[in-house]
């Protein structure tokens, strides 16, 4: 859906290597309300799978809520099976990515013929057939987001779901004939989904105001929100 190409020069690194054994769960979880994992990060090492394992369990028995991102970027999993992010996912309330990335790390199939346009009605019909197949394997996921972005050279269009109560919101629609930065408006919805949660906004809201963050992103150059795009504003 996109024509972004990053390079992972993340081998090897401290991080790759690292066996974080002096990570102290109780400093981790100070005054902590939320974890939030990308796929990227267990990619990283085995030592990285199993720490981010082992908190997403430690979060949990403290009740705090546990989000996952399912970016998927295949260069990161060329030598391993992305579907053992299953062993995360009995432990997150809050999902975040689109059918394709379910399809790899989940295994759970697009099954509906898709034209590849984002007016293609069956791609709602698969957002929440993979949403449902979502809540039956895993129970604890509470809400399901899909975002869906379709470029054409410079020609933009976005969109968003979220999966909750058992029923599918649609955001609206947004489009641009030329945008200026294609990297960073994923992390952007996910900040603004969490936020939107913690201040128990209703869904449609939540909604709403991440995916009009994340379009905003594709007009802000670098790949982190700057105080033009203004979460606490929603």
């Amino acid at each position: 859906m996109q024509n972004a190409s990053v390079v992972y020069d993340r081998f090897p690194s401290v991080f790759t290597q690292s066996d974080f054994e002096t990570f102290s769960d109780d400093e981790l979880f100070s005054e902590v309300r939320w974890l939030h994992i990308s796929t990227i990060t267990p990619a990283l090492s085995d030592n990285a799978f199993h720490k981010c394992l082992q908190i997403m369990k430690e979060a949990r028995a403290r009740n705090i809520t546990v989000s996952l991102d399912l970016n998927y970027r295949a260069v990161l999993w060329q030598n391993q099976n992305p579907h053992k992010i299953k062993e995360l996912m009995p432990f997150v309330n809050v999902l975040m990515g689109n059918i394709w990335s379910v399809e790899q790390f989940l295994n759970i199939p697009v099954e509906y013929e898709l034209n590849g346009k984002f007016d293609d009605e069956n791609l709602l019909k698969q957002a929440e057939k993979t949403a449902l197949e979502i809540r039956k394997q895993f129970p604890s996921v509470e809400k399901i987001a899909n975002t869906f972005r379709f470029t054409n050279g410079e020609q933009v269009n976005y969109f968003a779901t979220l999966f909750t109560d058992e029923k599918l919101l649609i955001s609206e629609k947004y489009n641009s004939d030329k945008i200026e930065e294609r990297v960073g408006s994923g992390d952007s919805f996910m900040a603004a989904l969490i936020h939107g949660i913690l201040k128990e906004n209703p869904d449609q809201q939540i909604l709403e105001d991440a995916t009009k963050v994340a379009f905003k992103k594709l007009f802000v150059k670098g790949d982190t929100i700057d105080e033009s795009i203004n979460i606490e504003k929603l």
